[in-house]
C-alpha cells in the first residue's frame, strides 16, 4: 500500500459535490421510492462530508494555535534558563568574594 496523500479539504469539495451529484443523476432508473432512498443518503452523506470538511479545518486551526502557543513556551523557557544560568553565575561570583573577604 503507498503512503496516504493529505487532502486538502476545500479543494475536494467541488470534487466530492461532483461525484454525489453523478451518482444521483442515475437515480432515474430506479424506483420512485429507491430513488428517494438513495437521495435521502446521498443528502446525509453529503452533510457528513460537509461537517468532516468542517472538523479537519477547524483541527488545522487549532493544531496551528497550538504550535504557535509551543514555539512562544519553548522561547520563553529558553530565555528563562538563559536567566536562571545568568544569577548561578552571580551567586558563585558573591560567594566567591565573600570567601576572599573572609580570608582576609
Amino acid at each position: 500500500m503507498g503512503v496516504p496523500i493529505p487532502v486538502d479539504p476545500v479543494r475536494a469539495r467541488p470534487y466530492i459535490e461532483k461525484q454525489i451529484s453523478a451518482v444521483g443523476g442515475n437515480n432515474e432508473a430506479n424506483n420512485s421510492n429507491g430513488a428517494r432512498m438513495e437521495e435521502m443518503d446521498l443528502k446525509r452523506l453529503e452533510q457528513r462530508v460537509d461537517e468532516l470538511i468542517d472538523a479537519v479545518s477547524q483541527l488545522k486551526t487549532e493544531n496551528k494555535t497550538l504550535r504557535e502557543g509551543n514555539a512562544s513556551l519553548e522561547t520563553e523557557r529558553t530565555r528563562l534558563l538563559e536567566n536562571t544560568e545568568q544569577a548561578r553565575s552571580r551567586v558563585q561570583a558573591m560567594i566567591h568574594r565573600l570567601r576572599s573577604m573572609e580570608n582576609d
